[in-house]
This record gives C-alpha cells, sequence and structure tokens, in this order.
C-alpha cells in the first residue's frame, strides 16, 4: 500500500511544445516525410506526431521525445526503434507504433543505456526475417513500461530468440503478450527471458515457443520454450499479477514427441504469482484544482504508480 499526497492540478501540453507532423507522402502542412528526420530536428519534449505510412528504421539518442500517431490509421517502421542514452531526468513515449524488423538488425526494439521512463502503448513489435535477436532487448534500462503490447518474433533458428530479453533493467508490463520464436532446428525460444533483472507484469501473457528438430548425427525432437526464463549471476526477481504463463509445444519426429516446454524455468532468482488479484486507488475526499489530495494505492510490491 503507498500512500500519495500532492497538489491536483489540470495537466495540459504546455503552449510552447513543439509539435512536428510527419507524413510519408509529403504534403504543405507536413514538417518531415521520415520520423529520422523529424528526431534529428526536435528540440527535448517535442512531440513528433506521424501519419498513415511505411517508414524506415529511427533511434532516439538522449533526448525526451513524444512519438505518437493519429487516432486512426496504421503506422509501420521498418528497420527497427532505439532508443539509448537518457538521462536520469529524460522520457521517451512512443505510443501506437507497429515495429518490425526487416533488415537482420539486431532487435526491432532496442533499449538500452537508458536512466530515465521509456514508455510503450499500443505497440506491435514483430521481427521478419530468419536468425533473428530477441523481439525487445532491454539492456541496462532503470525503468520500461510497456502497456498493452504485442510481441510475436517470427522464423527465428537460434534458441536465444526471447520474445523479450532483458538484462541488468527494471520492466513494468501490463497487457503485454510476448510470445518466442517457433524453432524448426532447435529449443523453443521462451517468451520473456531475465537476465539480473526485475519484472513485475500485470494482466500478461508469457509464451514459449514450439520446439523442432536437431540432427547433429541422428535426429532428434526438441522441447518448447518455457513461458519466463530466469537467470543471471545475480539472479532476477518477478513478480506477476494475473499473469499466465505457457510453455511452447515440444518438436515430434515420427511417434517420438519431446516435452512441452515449461511455465517457468528458474536458474537464478525468485518468481512469485498472485492471481484473483486487484489494485485500486481511493481518495477519500472530493479535491478542487490546486488543493491537496491525499489518496491510498493499494497493490503489490514492484507496481508501477503513476498520476496524471
Amino acid at each position: 500500500m503507498l500512500t500519495l499526497i500532492t497538489p491536483l492540478v489540470i495537466a495540459t501540453v504546455p503552449p510552447t511544445q513543439e509539435v512536428l507532423i510527419v507524413d510519408d507522402d509529403g504534403g504543405t502542412d507536413v514538417d518531415h516525410t521520415s520520423i529520422q528526420a523529424a528526431i534529428n530536428a526536435a528540440q527535448h519534449g517535442t512531440v513528433i506526431a506521424i501519419r498513415d505510412g511505411v517508414y524506415g528504421g529511427a533511434s532516439i539518442d538522449g533526448m525526451s521525445l513524444v512519438v505518437t500517431t493519429e487516432a486512426t490509421g496504421s503506422v509501420v517502421v521498418h528497420g527497427g526503434l532505439t532508443i539509448r542514452n537518457l538521462g536520469p531526468t529524460q522520457s521517451v513515449t512512443v505510443r501506437g507504433v507497429g515495429i518490425v524488423d526487416s533488415t537482420g538488425a539486431v532487435s526491432p526494439l532496442l533499449l538500452e543505456q537508458n536512466q530515465g521512463v521509456v514508455w510503450l502503448e499500443n505497440c506491435l513489435v514483430l521481427v521478419d526475417h530468419e536468425n533473428h535477436e530477441q523481439g525487445v532487448h532491454v539492456d541496462n534500462s532503470a525503468d520500461v513500461v510497456m502497456r498493452m503490447c504485442t510481441v510475436v518474433p517470427l522464423h527465428g533458428q537460434n534458441p536465444q530468440t526471447a520474445g523479450i530479453r532483458a538484462s541488468n533493467s527494471r520492466l513494468h508490463l501490463y497487457e503485454v503478450n510476448s510470445t518466442g520464436s517457433d524453432n524448426a532446428f532447435a529449443i523453443g525460444s521462451p517468451g520473456i527471458e531475465l537476465i539480473d533483472s526485475f519484472l513485475y507484469a500485470a494482466e500478461c501473457l508469457f509464451q514459449g515457443g514450439d520446439g523442432g528438430i536437431t540432427c547433429p548425427s541422428q535426429c532428434f525432437p526438441q522441447p518448447g520454450g518455457a513461458g519466463i526464463r530466469m537467470t543471471g549471476s545475480d539472479g532476477s526477481t518477478a513478480n506477476l499479477t494475473n499473469t499466465n504463463l505457457l510453455g511452447g509445444d515440444g518438436g515430434q519426429l515420427g511417434g517420438v514427441f519431446a516435452p512441452d516446454g515449461a511455465p517457468s524455468q528458474i536458474l537464478s532468482g525468485t518468481l512469485e504469482q498472485e492471481v484473483n488479484a486487484h489494485r485500486s486507488t481511493t481518495i477519500p475526499n472530493p479535491v478542487r484544482t490546486n488543493e491537496t489530495a491525499q489518496g491510498t494505492v493499494k497493490g503489490r510490491a514492484g507496481d508501477f504508480v503513476y498520476a496524471i
């Protein structure tokens, strides 16, 4: 339980906040035709509003930005999105974007060396080439929040290609579905892999990929991947609320079946699960603008609390 005491104010966009319009078709009211060009021209805190279209990859390095799409339409980023080197007071928000890696890069969504908050909402992350790495790769990032996102890697052959892989990082995931690769020639991949990391997840689904067949000298079917895999020299911690863990299907060869993946594979660390758990916020009295509000938030340890 956490008690918040804060002045209640009306949240508005600062009148001087810059907004850049991106449209791959161009137009008289368009500032840029590529996302990267808008990032290069942006100031700290700029809102980059993207219209329907298919765009090349982009990288955000050490600056606060909001990257968002229009209310309708589809925005696809081919070639991946990288967010890195955020300072403690910096933050990046990405909303409504489909991120597809079709170039063979490390990961469609790469988050690394971030001390500030990275917030991802209503995003689809899809890998559509073979021998890829993770769908989402998080490395040395202090606070990564994902809400209502889906991560689906495809066509992998490498057993390390988890849907989400985090090392030395903290993740808060809400209504996130992450699936590991189906591996034709190896063990199925985990839905999410933690290496010396912390995870809080609520209302999520982590599912391992299906196993395949290996033939070093004789051919053998391989097990499915775990829903969650936890490892690292210091161990990882995962607190899960109303979250499902499913192992992938084991491979088969003739009448020989490999075992299905386990819901969890804990090599080091601790995993806590709670079902039928609910969070709540209570403010006992009506509050006017600029008055002080006292509210009580109930949830599990590690839940990410934010006030707007």
